[in-house]
């Protein structure tokens, strides 16, 4: 299964789960005021598992960005090193006289 259709699932059975425990909260036979404390208590707990989760997610997200800013790092330093070696290889064909000396004309 795709990652969006795992994400998709994954939000479902935990948005049931909320709805079912909510409505088992209040068709249970209690005072007003017990479930008021009740719903309370279980967004508060909601709340500390949402801050949680988005802790982790913030530093999965910041892991990748590192990764990401290393692989262009490692990238660009190929791409100098390559041109580099470029540029010593034509200075050497040109003092060697491997490669004719020529200008190029703009007109």
């Amino acid at each position: 299964m795709d990652s969006n259709g795992s994400y998709g699932f994954v939000s479902g059975v935990f948005l049931g789960a909320t709805l079912g425990a909510m409505a088992a909260l209040l068709l249970a036979p209690k005072s007003g005021r017990e479930v008021r404390a009740d719903l309370y208590a279980g967004g508060e707990r909601l709340k500390e598992r949402a801050s949680l989760r988005a802790t982790e997610l913030i530093g999965r997200g910041e892991a990748a960005i590192e990764k990401a800013k290393e692989a262009a790092r490692e990238t660009a330093d190929g791409v100098k090193r390559g041109a580099a070696r470029l540029l010593r290889r034509g200075e050497e064909g040109m003092e060697d006289g491997s490669f004719p000396s020529t200008s190029i004309s703009t007109t």
